[in-house]
């Protein structure tokens, strides 16, 4: 109980002290999100702007109107995403190396450092971002959309067994999404403290550390 107590109000510190650090990744999450929402909100409002409401509902012209747009907003939304999720494992693996080397250091805060750790961590923590975005992206294939493929694929299913199908296998999913996101904290807080940059090797001890914390 002490372990934990002292290592939640180290973390506390830790945060206090690295608030500058937070600050720069929330601003850079809200670009982030400004990049997808802000010409979503325009589409929407182009889309439905040009709408023609009548006393017997929408004119069919309009309706046709609305479904090519939306199947155009459906593009845009899908490759979008991709796109702000791709930006956003680049620019977070960066400033992540920031952080990650901030806690170690014992003197406050230096935004020299700061960026000067982006930078040297960067190629390593790229690769453990990739590698453990990868396997949690496999885990969802594996875990959620094929065994519920197979459940929905059944004939005459009640609807309570589907439910309870989802709910097991969204529970592992989770489960496991959390142990990966451990192994991925260990191989950087690991990377920070060695001299050597080597992402197998850093992953190595993310996977010793994490298995041996929950074993």
């Amino acid at each position: 109980m002490m372990n934990i107590s002292s290592a939640f109000k180290s973390g506390i510190i830790r945060s206090v002290k690295l608030w500058p650090g937070a600050l720069i990744m929330w601003f850079v999450s809200l670009l982030q999100a400004g990049m997808l929402t802000y010409p979503l909100k325009r589409m929407l409002r182009t889309l439905f702007g040009s709408v023609v409401l009548t006393g017997n509902g929408i004119k069919l012209g309009d309706l046709i109107e609305l479904r090519k747009g939306f199947s155009s907003l459906a593009a845009y939304s899908t490759g979008g995403f991709f796109v702000i999720v791709f930006v956003s494992v680049i620019v977070n693996s960066f400033l992540e190396g920031g952080l990650f080397d901030s806690i170690k250091a014992p003197a406050a805060f230096s935004p020299a450092s700061f960026w000067k750790s982006c930078a040297k961590n960067f190629r390593v923590f790229i690769v453990i971002s990739f590698l453990i975005s990868l396997i949690i992206t496999l885990l969802a294939v594996l875990v959620v959309v094929l065994p519920m493929a197979v459940v929905v694929s059944g004939e005459n299913l009640p609807e309570t067994r589907i439910v309870n199908s989802g709910l097991i296998t969204s529970s592992l999913f989770f489960i496991l999404t959390t142990i990966f996101l451990c192994v991925a904290d260990y191989s950087r807080i690991w990377q920070v403290r060695e001299p050597v940059s080597s992402y197998f090797k850093a992953l190595a001890a993310g996977f010793r550390q994490t298995f041996s914390t929950f074993g």
